[in-house]
This record gives C-alpha cells, sequence and structure tokens, in this order.
C-alpha cells in the first residue's frame, strides 16, 4: 500500500500533490464538522424536550400551592374562584394594617402587575398574587418587614403565607380601578 502511494507521489508533479493533500484535509474537515453538527442536532432536541417540563413544573406548583391553601387551617386564603380572604387572612389584614401598608406601595406593584401583560381579571389575579408574594418584601421598610415576619411566626405560616393577603388586596384595587366586578373573574378562570 506504502509502495503504491509512494509510486504516484512520484508520478505526479508538486501542485497535484498540493490540491490531494488540500483535498484529503477538507474530507476530514467536512467529516468533522458534520459529527459537530449532529452533536448539536441531538442537544437541541434534548433541550425541546426542557420547555415541556418547565410548563408541567408550574402546573405542579400551582397544584401543590392549591392543596397548601386548602388544607391548611391557619391559611390566610382560600383557594376557590376567586381566591379570597379567610378569618385569619381578616385578622392578618386588620393586625398589619394591610390596606395602609399597601397604599404606600401601591403604584409599584401595579406597574408589576401591568408588566405581567394580564389579559383577564383572572390574569390579573394571578399577576396580583405573585407580584405582592416576590416584589412587596423588598419594598417593605424595617418596621412593615419585622411586623410581617412576626405575624407570619406567630400564625405558623410562611412569610409568602401572609404577603398573599397583599396579593388579594391588590387584586381588589386592581379591579375596583378598572371597574372589573370581581366575580368576572370566574370567567376566566381556566377549566379544570
Amino acid at each position: 500500500m506504502l509502495s503504491i502511494l509512494t509510486e504516484i507521489i512520484q508520478q505526479l508533479n508538486g501542485s497535484v500533490f498540493v490540491l490531494l493533500l488540500i483535498l484529503i484535509f477538507v474530507g476530514i474537515a467536512l467529516f468533522k464538522a458534520g459529527r459537530w453538527v449532529e452533536l448539536f442536532k441531538t442537544h437541541e432536541k434534548r433541550m425541546d424536550g426542557f420547555d415541556g417540563l418547565k410548563e408541567d413544573v408550574i402546573v405542579i406548583k400551582t397544584k401543590v400551592d392549591l392543596i397548601y391553601q386548602n388544607t391548611n387551617p391557619n391559611s390566610p386564603i382560600r383557594a376557590a374562584s376567586p381566591i379570597n380572604l379567610t378569618d385569619v387572612g381578616q385578622e392578618i389584614v386588620s393586625n398589619l394594617q394591610a390596606m395602609e401598608v399597601l397604599n404606600k406601595y401601591a403604584d409599584e406593584l401595579k406597574k408589576e402587575v401591568d408588566k405581567g401583560s394580564p389579559k383577564n381579571p383572572y390574569d390579573i389575579q394571578m399577576m396580583a398574587m405573585e407580584v405582592a408574594r416576590k416584589n412587596l418584601l423588598e419594598k417593605l421598610d424595617e418596621h412593615e418587614l419585622v411586623k410581617v415576619k412576626e405575624e407570619a411566626y406567630k400564625r405558623g405560616l410562611l412569610i409568602e403565607d401572609v404577603l398573599s393577603v397583599f396579593g388579594v388586596l391588590l387584586r381588589n384595587c386592581i379591579l375596583k380601578e378598572r371597574n372589573i366586578p370581581i366575580s368576572d373573574i370566574d370567567k376566566h378562570a381556566p377549566k379544570q
């Protein structure tokens, strides 16, 4: 085999030999590039599978949250449609002077809700709950934060549970400003 290759090289002139080498290197490069493309396509297929997983996790998280809210006797809200305050929630509103606190941060929180582009009253409700749980905590001053933490500790609740009371109040405020009755939430709630 080697002798045949040596004989071919001797018969070819230099430029043909260089072109033959270039052709071999291009072939190897194309082969390697094809392997990389195949590898990336495989990874892309795997990543597409994760998109559906993200949606499944959101659904599971929502259901677990609803189960928690409906089985916790100390829950400040009842996961019904529309979400409403329990007697515990009403007590928390009173103890924290929640309306006064909410009014202090309402404009900023409403803007956060609007960033989520809610399309109907149900979306407003869900965005208000999320904004209250995620954004209000960082806005509270030290005194308000201590009161929220003490209330959560006293009742054996998570801080997010106490903040959900503010979510209901924020939702009510937004719906009132837009002249939307709270009962309209039921018209847009997803069917179970």
